[in-house]
């Protein structure tokens, strides 16, 4: 019962999908909130740790570099990503959220099928927008991830509609006011930003639509939602171009097709953490493909300092620097939460981390070379 009151709006109905109620259900044995908050916030710290241990294991496929340094910046760059803190702070489900996609991340790269498809199954079922990494499992012929998709997605609707009531996540007052609205609201200039507000854009709201809105309201040239359909467009071209260019190879080195999924999973990630409603603290799924940049730029015979420069910019802009808001604040005597917020620098962060993410994916895509020893074909594990 303290679900179905804590977390029902005025519709009667759940805001988020069954999943985050499924898992937390062991909670309502708990006699007060205060006693819930410890042992979340718990809880939730040793999830943050095990994720940062699964994270490392995904990246054990890397073969240059030193594997200690490795795990000494995997390690350091989770924990001090600010977004993450928030959300560990807040108590947020993402923070279980991102201990599913470092796991989905590892299973993609160790060709754990019917653990991907069934770990994205989980994570859909919370807000829904993960359904996305679907397809791609279509895409690449994982027809055993799909179908653990399926069988998973039944399991949680079966069990969800045994403890609270199934219908109850299908309001259709839910689905009108926010998932109808947002996407009819990319289809007008005027309805576009309709919903931004200043206020609001000092809260948490940190989405590539609402940062265009933000620099829009500055007085900013940006014709939309024509700049935000022509970033997608982008998005998706250049994807897709990646994509097309590892299908022409009949073999990939057994390294390529790992880092071949550690970007495709990457790209889907960022589009759904970032194109669509978003708080500040859902970016902290970001902090993956931000390692993979960062492992990736240290991990060669050389250090790439450029690529890792680039890296640690968008680390920065994602994650307002790195620093304790209320030590900034304190040197420069402004809100910096507020001033983060109000001039929009995290866009500037999505953005650079979309396009850093698309060019690893795409110069790969042209640089894969049949390996005699160690290759797999191109549509490997496709069953």
């Amino acid at each position: 019962q303290y679900f179905a009151d804590a977390e029902r709006d005025g519709a009667r109905t759940y805001l988020y999908g069954p999943t985050q109620f499924l898992t937390l259900y062991p909670m309502v044995f708990l006699d007060s909130y205060a006693e819930i908050a410890r042992v979340i916030l718990v809880v939730y710290a040793g999830l943050i740790l095990l994720a940062c241990w699964v994270i490392s294991k995904s990246f054990d496929f890397v073969s240059g570099g030193d594997a200690v340094s490795r795990r000494l910046l995997i390690y350091g760059s989770t924990l001090l990503f600010y977004p993450l803190l928030q959300a560990l702070i807040q108590r947020e489900f993402e923070v279980v959220i991102l201990l599913a996609l470092s796991l989905i991340y590892w299973s993609a790269i160790n060709d754990k099928r019917f653990a991907l498809g069934s770990l994205i199954a989980y994570i859909t079922w919370f807000k829904f927008l993960p359904a996305v990494m679907f397809p791609y499992l279509i895409a690449r012929r994982w027809w055993k991830a799909a179908t653990a998709f399926i069988v998973m997605c039944l399991a949680i609707v079966g069990l969800s509609e045994l403890l609270f009531g199934i219908s109850l996540f299908f309001n259709r007052w839910y689905f009108e006011a926010t998932a109808t609205n947002q996407l009819t609201e990319l289809a007008s200039s005027v309805a576009f930003c309709r919903a931004w507000a200043p206020a609001d854009s000092a809260g948490t709201f940190a989405s590539i639509r609402w940062g265009l809105c933000g620099l829009q309201a500055q007085g900013f040239w940006i014709p939309l939602p024509f700049s935000y359909f022509v970033l997608g467009g982008l998005t998706a071209f250049f994807g897709g171009l990646g994509f097309w260019g590892f299908e022409q190879s009949s073999q990939v080195s057994l390294e390529s097709e790992r880092w071949r999924r550690v970007w495709e999973t990457s790209l889907v990630i960022i589009i759904y953490s970032t194109f669509f409603r978003s708080h500040y603290y859902y970016l902290s799924a970001l902090i993956i493909p931000l390692v993979a940049l960062l492992v990736r730029a240290t991990s060669g015979a050389t250090i790439q300092k450029p690529r890792l420069a680039l890296a640690v910019l968008a680390y920065a802009l994602l994650g307002a620097f790195g620093l304790p808001i209320s030590v900034i604040s304190a040197v420069f005597e402004v809100d910096f939460w507020r001033f983060y917020l109000d001039h929009q620098l995290y866009l500037f962060g999505e953005i650079l981390l979309l396009a850093l993410v698309l060019r690893e994916y795409v110069e790969l895509s042209f640089q894969v070379t049949p390996s005699e020893d160690k290759s797999v074909p191109a549509t490997a594990g496709a069953h």
